[in-house]
């Protein structure tokens, strides 16, 4: 028994999940108010004409020297860039990534390719660490979610070559596409310190299998490799890494994890397994989906690529031990590879029709829950960031100024109110040119009142 190919079905679960996603993005894309490292950029953007390559430059010999710090300043740059581009983007990522699990794009009138894409999407929606954060607050959409789409990127004409070997129509193409692959391989290679190891280990290893079923090696597959290993050294040999934490990031790797404990190296480990852990529901609806029938047969490669995205996951989990920052953010990444590990399982799965409408059923109530808390909270932090613009605008310079706090906390959907931080404050009273700033109204809990993260 297989699953009923549908072009009808096939295009309104597409529909289904596309068109409010894309809506849910660009709205809070548009209402994410200013927080955090996010100020820099907007005083930056406010008082200055846009230079990305002075503003690169300066990242990178004494700052941030990932290419996401880059994308997040151009993220601030005034209209509706934002909007526009970074929606399209987030919703590329789970394209990437049922692209990945098939070894192929996958097609708008296939039904089982629009049940991957569901499958995709719930599962990262429901077990991806601060979700919400990475997607609406923009520090960590360019340097991270940004990131791992350009890795997602690089990785997938590796997994097209171990579906389906296609050589390209000429030498010119070829070599125009090794060129490709050496400049994004080096562009991924400069997106995160925790990620670039893994992603480097996968392409070797999808080269060691190419040769070893005797595949004549392409110049492109030598040359994402070697992108990718440029751009990771000159990530890890910036000047930048010397300043960025007070020189923290230079600590020796031993001393990391020595100063962490045998108790928090574990924690470190396993914390990528408690925020996969909601995904664990496919595996569950998988099993007694197969017990009543179901269960196709999965290409070798497919099954591989399984593997593979498990070990990656547990690849870069291993990698944040070496990390001397840590945080749910660092995290999104192994989650999502778990998430399509299990998506690429599932979808195979569901033959029986019990199973689908089951499966119908959780995707969802995952989307329009998740959708539903993250459209609250920005429209109302939009309301409440414009009024504190204001209030910061037009208050007498060397006067003291009471605000409320927001009204929306931290979450696993918004990165929490800065003005909760007495030195967040202390910055904003600077800028503006006042001499202090009090908060009024809700107190914020413990979690709510941490340090900055970057």
């Amino acid at each position: 028994m297989t699953i009923p190919q549908s072009s009808r079905a096939a295009i309104a679960v597409w529909a289904a999940l596309v068109v409010p996603l894309y809506m849910v993005c660009v709205l809070c894309t548009h209402w994410e108010p200013v927080m955090l490292d996010g100020w820099g950029h907007f005083a930056n953007h406010r008082h200055n004409d846009v230079h990305p390559w002075l503003f690169a430059k300066a990242a990178y010999f004494g700052g941030n020297p990932r290419f996401g710090q880059v994308l997040t300043y151009l993220l601030y740059t005034p209209g509706p860039w934002h909007s526009l581009i970074t929606p399209i983007v987030e919703l590329g990522m789970f394209y990437l990534l049922a692209a990945l699990a098939l070894g192929r794009w996958p097609q708008l009138r296939r039904y089982d390719d629009s049940l991957l894409f569901a499958a995709v999407v719930m599962l990262v929606l429901a077990a991806g660490p601060v979700f919400g954060q990475m997607l609406f607050y923009r520090p960590y959409t360019g340097n991270y979610l940004y990131g791992l789409v350009i890795n997602l990127a690089l990785l997938v004409p590796y997994r097209f070559w171990a579906e389906q070997a296609r050589l390209p129509r000429s030498w010119l193409v070829e070599g125009l596409l090794a060129l490709v692959m050496l400049a994004l391989g080096f562009v991924a290679g400069l997106c995160n310190e925790h990620t670039g190891p893994a992603v480097l280990a996968v392409i070797a290893f999808a080269i060691a299998v190419f040769v070893r079923r005797g595949d004549r090696l392409r110049p492109w597959m030598i040359a994402g490799a070697i992108g990718m290993l440029a751009g990771g050294l000159a990530l890890y040999f910036a000047p930048g890494q010397d300043i960025r934490y007070n020189g923290l990031a230079k600590q020796p790797l031993l001393d990391v994890i020595g100063d962490r404990g045998i108790g928090g190296n574990l924690r470190v480990v396993f914390a990528t397994l408690g925020y996969a852990s909601p995904a664990a529901v496919a595996l569950v609806l998988g099993w007694f989906a197969r017990r009543s029938g179901g269960g196709e047969p999965m290409s070798r490669p497919r099954v591989w690529t399984i593997y593979v995205a498990l070990a990656t996951a547990m690849l870069i989990s291993l990698t944040l031990l070496i990390s001397p920052k840590q945080g749910p953010r660092l995290h999104f990444a192994p989650v999502v590879a778990i998430c399509v590990a299990f998506a690429s399982w599932l979808v195979p799965q569901l033959q029986v029709r019990w199973s689908r409408i089951v499966f119908g059923v959780l995707v969802a109530g995952v989307v329009c829950f998740v959708s539903e808390r993250l459209v609250v909270s920005y429209a109302t932090l939009d309301d409440e960031f414009t009024a504190r613009l204001d209030a910061l605008d037009h208050a007498p310079k060397g006067s003291v100024i009471a605000l409320p706090l927001y009204s929306v906390g931290r979450s696993r959907y918004v990165i929490g109110d800065d003005f909760a931080i007495p030195s967040s404050r202390e910055r904003r009273a600077k800028e503006w040119g006042l001499t202090r700033i009090d908060v009024s109204g809700r107190q914020p809990t413990a979690a709510e009142s941490g340090e900055e993260l970057r």
